[in-house]
């Protein structure tokens, strides 16, 4: 029925390969009766058809797919000059030559001329030109007997009707079938008449334009018009079966669709045929649309028989189906009686006729020994709905046998399967199916004679068919022929190789000899033909031949199938569309979601009450996961994990698993050294294609286990690590040792190739296969066979049997919510309390009596009425978003009385005191006048019909304040005019009335076709319902499928995957059991026309004899007789009518009663008549009550007498003596003969007790409903109706969305008493439906634990809460709401996750899903959330072991880098950034760097930015990604970053050092100032030449300088960057340097101005990507701390002077001093301590290597007024070794002068007091030289002039002017230059000029004289010539220390750039 295209059973193109069954009138039933009565579609049926797909012989039962657009096809359809040919040859005047299908063509064309006769078309034309061809036919004399005697009628009963439906189908019995073959088999073209043109069918009928467009829209086409012609068979030429397939013409394309279409309409038409001649026919209608579907069972008189055979066969086949492994039927001897009894069943429902709803009602107690009730259903079901298709295979096969019987001989182990005993096997259908497909492979040309149609060619076919064509079948040995079987040597035949798997060893194996005397290639060309003309081509085909056949060889696929069932495990992936899917799913608990990452879940995990894997078919065809399925072994190994098992590698044997791991391996390898994407070949990318496909299963194995072990490590753990145990392992990353321990070979292709290739005995039990080529070649046909052909159809069935197994249970589920529903009774007044008012619990119970009283008849009247079911009802159904609703009064007979549209409000009482005044002759005024009309309508209603309950639809939220509102109403009415039995107010269920309104058919019958809205037909509906829910909800079935509308109905989350067929079988069993129970009550039905739909479930009828029933009860039924007559006068029966299957079957079902509008008495009924007992148990209730009546005196007060029959007295009498049950069963249990007494026996099987309770209920209770008491809607219902909601997305643990309405612990509220009570809970409105809710701010007063986090707040209106359901509640007396929580404890709602433990094992979602992370409490603090959760995360503690790897901030990382040596690195955790910080180290800070310019550490190193990528997740986070990206490369590890990142930077350092261009004489200047002035020098000396030097940059460091100047203009400096690849200028990228220097020569310089323009926006550009790979800084909420260049860096105690502002210095080691130190204002010189004893603690004196004496301060030498400045020595210019090189003070700061390793002392003159005497520090004198001088040597940038007045003191930088300023940049504490006194010397005298330091002195600089205040200062010894003169006077020496701040500062020349931002 339903009309959605079937997919081919061996489609493997999806929709565009369906299979083309191409019908002819003989052959074409058979073929499509396969597939009737399957009941499987959708999900099941879809992956039976993969399996059919997926290896079966292209010429198998329903053909191959014609995927090739048609091309396979070629030969089989005949050209239209061939079909016109056989037209002539098969008929004189063209029609059809089979006259065998004349008579259904008959019956069809009357009927269809009747419809189109009542349509109004002029049918006389065609009515003529039939009797011609009529009295033609009659007048032949050469027309084939056979075909004459099957146009003659048979004699029974519906005799016509079978004799159409075989001529149709063209059927012989299976063993006198046609020889025709394929060869003999074409198709003509039918000339389908959507090719002809309208005009031509319209003037060949005579039909005019109109007429002829009416016949097109009522049936789609004019095909009705004209008749079907036959097809002439003609064999198929030779040359059309040529290899290579052509493409096929366009009009053959057309004749096979056109084919297609008339197969099908001829089968509808038969179909058709039989609904008319239904009423006729003496057969229950279900039991004719079961039995009479199968055109080719049926006999030669249209007849369905069952012989023995079959009886036996199907209930072996039954039993083994449905009980076999069922516990009891394990018990000995079970299964004889269990067969024994299903026979009785099945001949019940064969030649009894009985329908399963009268055999399980009527007899279920006679197998009560055996089976359920459930049992006798699967019984009757697999019996109406799957045997048929079995047994039609079965006989075909057996057709199939006796047809190659005649030919050639079958072997044994076939022909076994060909029998009856095939059925007492477990899977005989699978088995049945697999001996059919070897049939296929084996014999296919005998497909078409057999199955009907022919068989549509792929490549494959055709190569196989062109392999027989040159007999490769008898040179392989797989026939007996005269033959060489020269192609023998390929492998043994499938039949020993099947021998060989049977017996578990090699019994047939290859002869050696063959093997070892030829080549594979010399056989190969030795069979070379004009088919296969090359060597391989032979081969090819061999192996394709070869491995169909093994594939189909049974043996073979039962040991495949059998290991297939035991290792297959189910795997899902989630796509893209997927994830935000199974995220949602995760956060709400929603049953789905354990469909979305299952991992190799075994087939045996998947439980049949269970709907796991329709989840994953339903999810799968919305494309949100994909679905593949694996083979897993077990791991024997892992003793930790009784669930480990190893991923198996598809058709790889050991040796291949060894190489994928290798593969593996290599491409680890080759991904992390950044390779991955340079494959050269072909064959690499295939190779990472197959690794990349491959690592995500292998790690979802990984992970599976990890999740495993940790999940039984945290039993004992809290609930949150419970829940996150799942996740957490999400992102686990492995190596790809981890994940090649999962691999394993296939055992399959293991066990297959010892069965089948050439092995020798390693010992006395194993064996292995020997390495030649031949074996070689019969591997790859035994891998061909499992990949291709075995492995994805074994994956098909177990698809389709776990969808079969989920779609049953989900039916279940769907049957059950159905009976719920119409398994009811109609709702009855019981008792006065709940007559006269639910809710008045002041009820007397005195007055309970007065239910009783016979007060007023008319009362009594109604009161019987009531208890009978007969009540009225008023319906209230709002209009949702709406103002009106309407009110409906429906009487007791469903008939509507009055109906009216009031405003909503209607039920409310007006509001006196209302604030907001009306304004009268408003519209407000106006409809509050209305809304008071129709308050006082709706009381007048109460008053004068007297409606017995008031039903409210549950349509919103506020259903439970109208009810009251309403009550309210009734209460008014009841006090002025009380009611007698006061009206109940109910709430209902509006589901099935919504469907009823909106059905189509439904809308224009009876009382529905006077509504005008959709809101009456729903009042009226709903009152219906009320009254009748099986008879209301029966109006939506119908037989089609796709017409069913009771589908519709919502009965399970997934009733939508089911077929529409197999969910409509499901749900006729509780619609049929509900009818069972309640009975038809003949009369109601006679005088209720809208409870006719309940005839559609009488046994014996059916929704096609409704109008049947109609004509039968047209007047009242007073007895069985008189129905029975009826219908005998109707369906027109003969012979015995109590024979009759009809009759029999529909009695017991009718409840003959007379209605409450019928006037005859009940008594009329014979007492019999009144039971639900069939006739079967007449003479054993006759003789039960007359054995209970024995010596019973009828009753005194008896008014009449008692009539006659025992039955008729014993219900009288059971009624009035309430022993008498007791006397019966005593009497029954001890001594009764059931036997004796009745002439018949109890059955075997049967239970006495049971059938005697059944007896006696229908004496004492005659025909009671036996259908569930009316208990109203429950509360689970109630709620999701009010919300309009789902109970899957309202579950408990569901994540929802809600808006506060008002927080009850602050007082800003009253409730309706007036308190103010505080509470700490907070009202809600859940989204979206608003319901109410509430949570707590507080955990329980007991447990301790005080406030839940986050809800120590004040939550305002309006504010949107997220929060988890904990409970939903509603009832029929208070409103729905929803009690949440905000508290993230997780075990609340642990237990309610969807993920059971069983689930757990097999599933590995995504670390995304993590459910127990999700915030709670106030929305829109996600930011503020976010920002925590950053800064846990950047400070959290890393698990990093390498022996460079400080888990240290900045400072103390700077600190740590002096003691290391020049090249190394440091790594340590950014404090602030998600990222790891490197620290190369490129400049000295020590002399154990081994180099002579030392710097300060903070200016010694170069940093870079560590990204670890795939590591951000919690369970990762700890240890270190194996991904690590640094300036957009990426590494492995620490070790890869050192070796192939910082060693070449430092490498290029080197050579830039190197290069004979850096500083200025070889190197020896490489202060910038000095250089930039030299070259600004030189350039204007030279303004023609380009002069340039190359420098270390000392703002960006480990990077390069380059000073350039052209034409005497300023010196311009270029960033050099330095790479481990090379050197950059202006972003252009270089190798070597002497490149770049080449290129900025000849062409950088030119165009330096725009190449320096592009850079900066290039390297802004460049910072911005690196702030973005950074990240969110963890602080950004914190202001950066302002660094302060001042810190106590000169001592340990004493006074602590302040500094100002600047860059800011390491603390060295500093003496201990007697006074204030000097403030660190750009930086106090670090290294050795002054060695001066007369310092009060100052330590002894400490002496560096091969020093003798303390060092010479270095860096602080004096300074130089700007002026006539001395100049350098010249011929100085080797650099010295042994000088330790001075670090520079700053960026851009001075450097600090070269010390020889021998130091003369400083003379002692030095030191002496004197007004001109050089200051003193307080350990000694301190040269200084004033802020603002250039000192011209040393290495040092010049000073700048300070500014103010001449002889002001220079300023400190950050303090203000008069402070002098400290040098900055050097480590080293400066020497005094002699011992002097303790105190700072103040400087005597005026002014005078200050020394200068000479330039250039590196081996002893001389001091200057006049430095001890008197002139002739000898100067210090030296090796070099006398010292330069000193400067003019120019320049103001610095006051005395001790006047400012007791030690001048010595400036550090200017301030070098701001440094960067801090790591």
């Amino acid at each position: 029925g339903d009309c959605r295209p079937e997919p081919c059973s061996h489609s493997r193109h999806g929709v565009h390969g369906r299979c083309v069954k191409l019908a002819t009138p003989s052959t074409s039933q058979p073929a499509m009766g396969d597939a009737a009565g399957d009941d499987r579609g959708s999900a099941s049926r879809f992956v039976e058809a993969e399996a059919e797909a997926s290896g079966d012989d292209c010429e198998s039962e329903e053909g191959e797919a014609a995927g090739d657009d048609g091309r396979d096809l070629d030969g089989f359809i005949a050209p239209e000059g061939e079909t016109a040919a056989a037209r002539a040859a098969g008929g004189d005047d063209g029609s059809s030559s089979s006259d065998g299908d004349g008579a259904a063509e008959e019956e069809l064309l009357d009927d269809d001329l009747a419809v189109l006769e009542e349509a109004g078309v002029d049918i006389s034309q065609v009515q003529q030109k039939r009797r011609k061809r009529d009295e033609d036919v009659a007048s032949s004399q050469e027309q084939p007997a056979p075909k004459r005697a099957q146009q003659e009628p048979s004699s029974e009963a519906g005799g016509g009707l079978f004799d159409a439906v075989r001529a149709a189908a063209g059927e012989d019995d299976f063993g006198a079938m046609s020889d025709d073959s394929v060869d003999d088999f074409i198709v003509e073209d039918p000339a389908c008449p959507k090719r002809r043109k309208r005009g031509d069918d319209g003037g060949e009928l005579d039909i005019g334009d109109e007429q002829m467009q009416e016949i097109i829209d009522i049936f789609g086409d004019t095909s009705v018009l004209r008749p079907i012609d036959e097809a002439s068979l003609e064999p198929i030429p030779e040359e059309q079966l040529k290899f290579e397939p052509q493409e096929p013409e366009p009009s053959q394309q057309e004749t096979q669709k056109k084919e297609l279409r008339a197969a099908g309409s001829k089968l509808e038409a038969v179909k058709r045929e039989a609904k008319h001649q239904l009423h006729e026919m003496d057969a229950p209608e279900r039991w004719v649309n079961t039995y009479m579907s199968e055109p080719a069972l049926l006999d030669s008189s249209g007849a369905r028989n069952w012989s023995e055979e079959e009886e036996t066969c199907e209930a072996t086949w039954i039993y083994h189906e449905a009980f076999a492994d069922t516990s009891w039927a394990q018990e000995e001897g079970k299964k004889q009686d269990m067969v024994k009894a299903i026979r009785e069943i099945l001949d019940m429902l064969h030649r009894r006729r009985f329908e399963p709803m009268f055999i399980i009602s009527q007899f279920e107690f006679w197998f009560a020994q055996l089976f359920y009730r459930e049992d006798l259903w699967k019984i009757c079901n697999l019996d109406r709905y799957h045997w048929q298709r079995v047994w039609l295979k079965f006989q075909r096969l057996k057709a199939w046998q006796k047809r190659v019987q005649e030919q050639a001989q079958i072997p044994i182990h076939i022909v076994s399967r060909i029998d009856a005993s095939a059925f007492d096997q477990p899977c005989a259908e699978l088995g049945i199916k697999d001996t059919y497909d070897w049939f296929c492979a084996v014999y296919p040309e005998k497909v078409a004679s057999i199955e009907g149609i022919p068989s549509a060619r792929t490549s494959e076919s055709q190569i196989i068919l062109t392999a027989r064509k040159h007999r490769f079948d008898e040179k392989l040995g797989l026939k007996d022929s005269l033959e060489t079987m020269s192609l023998l040597v390929f492998g043994i035949p499938p039949k020993d190789l099947g021998d060989n798997v049977e017996s578990g060893k090699q019994v047939y194996y290859s002869e050696p000899d063959l093997e070892d005397n030829q080549s594979l290639k010399e056989v190969c060309e030795q069979h070379r033909n004009d088919s296969f003309k090359t060597a391989a081509a032979v081969e090819e085909a061999v192996v394709l031949f070869l491995s169909q056949l093994i594939a189909t060889e049974p043996r073979v696929r039962a040991y495949v199938r059998k290991q297939f069932y035991e290792m297959c495990a189910v795997s899902t992936f989630v796509t893209e569309a997927g994830k935000p899917v199974a995220h949602e799913a995760a956060q709400s608990f929603k049953r789905c979601y354990r469909a979305f990452h299952i991992v190799n879940r075994p087939v045996k995990k998947f439980v049949a009450d269970d709907e796991l894997f329709l989840d994953v078919l339903d999810l799968q065809r919305q494309g949100f996961i994909t679905v593949e399925y694996s083979l897993v072994v077990a791991d024997t190994n892992n003793t930790r994990n009784e669930n480990a098992y190893k991923y198996v590698m598809l058709g790889h044997d050991i040796d291949e698993v060894t190489a994928d791991k290798q593969r593996l391996a290599e491409h680890f390898k080759r991904r992390d050294t950044h390779q991955g994407d340079r494959s050269e070949t072909k064959a690499d990318m295939a190779k990472s294609a197959w690794c990349r496909e491959l690592t995500p299963r292998l790690e979802a194995v990984a992970r599976s286990h990890e999740i495993e072990f940790r999940r039984r490590s945290a039993q004992n753990s809290d609930a949150l690590e419970k829940a996150s145990t799942l996740f957490r392992c999400a992102t686990m990353n492995f190596n790809y040792d981890q994940l090649n321990a999962f691999m394993a070979q296939d055992p399959n292709l293991d066990f297959l190739l010892k069965m089948y290739c050439r092995v020798e005995n390693t010992s006395a039990t194993e064996v292995f296969v020997v390495p030649n080529e031949w074996n070689t070649v019969r591997k790859r046909i035994i891998l061909r066979a499992l990949r291709d052909e075995l492995y994805p159809k074994l994956w098909a069935e177990v698809q389709a049997n776990l969808a079969k197994k989920a779609e049953d249970y989900v039916c279940r589920e769907c049957a059950a919510n159905l009976a719920k529903i119409v398994d009811v009774q109609p709702w009855c007044q019981t008792d006065q309390v709940s007559g006269k008012n639910e809710y008045d619990t002041n009820v007397d119970i005195e007055d309970e009596n007065a239910w009783n009283k016979d007060d007023d008849d008319d009362n009594n009247d109604e009161k019987s009425a009531r208890r009978a079911g007969y009540s009225s009802a008023l319906v209230v159904i709002p209009e949702v978003r709406e103002k009106h609703c309407i009110v409906a009064l429906i009487n007791a007979f469903g008939d509507p009385v009055d109906m009216r549209k009031f405003f909503t409000k209607f039920h409310e009482r007006i509001r006196e005191n209302d604030d907001r005044p009306v304004v009268k002759g408003s519209h407000a005024e106006l409809e509050q006048r209305k809304v008071v009309e129709h308050r006082e309508t709706f009381k007048n209603l109460l008053r004068s019909h007297k409606p017995a309950v008031v039903l409210l639809p549950v349509v919103s939220t506020s259903i439970s304040q109208m009810k009251d509102h309403i009550y309210e109403l009734i209460e008014e009415v009841d006090r002025d005019e009380p009611f007698t039995l006061k009206p109940q107010i109910l709430l209902t269920d509006p589901s099935i009335p919504r469907i009823v309104a909106y059905h189509p058919e439904i809308m224009e019958e009876g009382g529905y076709r006077d509504c005008v809205s959709h809101l009456q037909r729903i009042a009226l509906s709903v009152a219906r319902f009320f009254q009748d829910p099986l008879a209301e909800t029966s109006q939506l079935w119908r037989e089609r499928p796709a017409e069913n509308s009771l589908l519709k109905l919502r009965l399970h989350r997934l009733q939508h995957a089911i077929p529409k067929e197999r969910l409509s079988q499901a749900l006729e069993v509780p619609m049929m059991e509900a009818a069972a129970k309640a009975g038809m009550h003949v009369n109601r039905i006679r005088l209720s026309v809208h409870l006719s739909s309940l005839i559609t479930f009488l046994p014996g009828f059916g929704i096609g004899r409704v109008a049947l029933f109609r004509k039968c009860v047209s007047n009242a039924v007073t007895s069985r007789a008189a129905f029975a007559d009826r219908l005998v006068e109707n369906l027109k029966i003969r012979g015995d009518r109590n024979a009759s299957a009809v009759i029999m079957n529909c009695m017991p079902f009718l409840k003959i009663s007379p209605d409450l509008r019928d006037i005859w008495s009940p008594s009329s009924t014979p007492p019999f008549d009144r039971t639900r007992l069939c006739e079967l148990y007449r003479n054993w209730l006759t003789s039960m009550c007359e054995m209970a009546l024995a010596g019973v005196a009828p009753p005194d007060d008896e008014d009449e007498a008692l009539p006659t029959d025992s039955v008729a007295r014993a219900m009288v009498i059971f009624k009035k003596d309430s022993t008498l049950q007791s006397r019966l069963d005593t009497a029954i249990y001890e001594g009764w003969d059931w036997g004796k007494s009745t002439g018949q026996s109890l059955p075997e099987f049967s239970t006495p007790d049971k059938i005697m309770e059944f007896l006696t209920e229908e004496v004492t209770d005659p025909y009671a409903d036996k259908r569930q008491t009316n208990e109203g809607l429950s509360d689970t219902s109630l709620f999701h109706l009010a919300i309009s909601d789902t109970p899957d997305n309202y579950c408990k643990g569901s994540l929802v969305h809600a808006i506060v309405e008002r927080d009850l612990e602050h007082p800003d509220w009253t409730d309706k008493g007036g308190n103010k009570e505080a509470k700490a809970m907070v009202s809600v409105k859940v989204l979206p439906s608003m319901v109410r809710g509430s949570f707590r701010k507080q955990y329980p007063t007991n447990s301790g634990k005080g406030y839940i986090q986050g809800c120590e707040r004040h939550f305002t209106q309006g504010e949107s809460v997220v929060a988890r359901i904990v409970m939903t509640y509603a009832t029929h007396e208070k409103p729905p709401g929803v009690s949440l929580t905000v508290d993230m404890d997780t075990d609340i709602v642990l237990k309610d996750f969807p993920i059971t433990d069983d689930d757990a094992t097999y599933f590995v979602p995504l670390g995304t899903e993590n459910w127990a992370k999700t915030k709670l409490g106030v929305a829109g603090q996600s930011a503020e959330t976010e920002m925590d959760r950053l800064k846990k995360w950047v400070r959290r503690p890393r698990n990093i072991r390498h022996p460079n790897w400080l888990n240290k901030n900045h400072e103390e990382a700077v600190n740590d880098i002096i003691d290391y040596p020049m090249g190394n690195v440091l790594f340590r955790p950014s404090k602030r950034h998600d990222v790891i910080i490197a620290m190369l180290k490129v400049r000295a800070t020590d002399i154990n760097d081994r180099d002579e310019e030392l710097v300060d550490p903070k200016h010694s190193f170069r940093s870079f930015d560590i990204v670890e990528k795939d590591n951000k997740t919690e369970s990762t986070g700890f240890e270190l990604a194996h991904k690590l990206e640094v300036d957009g490369m990426t590494y492995k590890d620490f070790d890869e970053i050192i070796a192939r990142h910082m060693d070449p930077i430092m490498e290029n350092l080197r050579l830039l050092r190197e290069h004979p261009r850096f500083g200025l004489r070889n190197g020896e200047t490489t202060d910038r100032f000095e250089v930039r002035e030299a070259i600004a020098r030189f350039s204007r000396d030279d303004r023609k030449l380009l002069h340039y030097s190359l420098l270390l940059n000392t703002v960006l460091v480990g990077h390069g300088l380059l000073v350039w100047a052209l034409g005497g203009q300023k010196p311009r400096e270029e960033f050099i960057e330095v790479h481990p690849y090379g050197f950059s200028l202006w972003g252009k990228p270089f190798d070597k340097l002497t490149s770049l220097i080449k290129w900025f020569k000849t062409v950088g310089w030119r165009n330096s101005t725009r190449l320096r323009q592009d850079f900066k926006e290039a390297w802004e550009r460049r910072r911005a990507e690196a702030e973005s790979r950074r990240g969110t800084d963890a602080y950004s909420d914190r202001p950066r701390k302002s660094r302060s260049t001042w810190q106590a860096a000169t001592t340990t105690t004493g006074l602590q002077t302040p500094g100002g502002g600047g860059l800011q210095t390491p603390s060295g080691v500093y003496a201990h001093e007697s006074a204030a130190p000097t403030p660190s204002g750009l930086s106090t010189p670090g290294g050795s301590r002054t060695p001066v004893s007369a310092v009060p603690g100052s330590p002894a004196p400490m002496t560096v290597q091969h020093f003798a004496n303390p060092a010479t301060p270095s860096g602080v030498v004096p300074g130089t007024p700007r002026g006539p400045m001395p100049q350098t020595p010249m011929g100085v210019h080797a650099r010295p070794m042994g000088m330790m090189g001075g670090g520079s003070t700053g960026v851009g700061g001075p450097s600090i002068p070269m010390t020889p390793r021998v130091a003369p002392a400083t003379p002692a003159a030095l030191g002496g007091g004197g007004g001109g005497g050089v200051p003193m520090t307080p350990g000694g004198a301190a040269a200084a030289t004033p802020g603002g001088f250039m000192t011209p040597g040393a290495r040092g940038v010049g000073m700048q002039t300070p500014g103010g007045f001449p002889g002001a003191a220079p300023a400190t930088p950050g303090i203000g002017p008069g402070f002098p300023g400290t040098p900055a940049g050097t480590h080293m504490v400066p020497s005094s230059p002699g011992l002097g006194s303790v105190a700072p010397q103040s400087i005597g005298g005026g002014f005078r000029p200050m020394p200068a330091t000479p330039a250039g002195m590196f081996t002893a600089p001389n001091t200057p004289g006049g430095m001890g205040g008197a002139a002739g200062v000898p100067p210090s010894p030296g090796a070099m010539g006398a010292p330069p003169p000193s400067p003019g006077a120019v320049g103001v020496p610095p006051p005395s220390p001790g006047a400012l701040t007791g030690m001048p500062q010595t400036p550090g020349g200017p301030p070098g750039p701001k440094s960067g931002k801090a790591s």
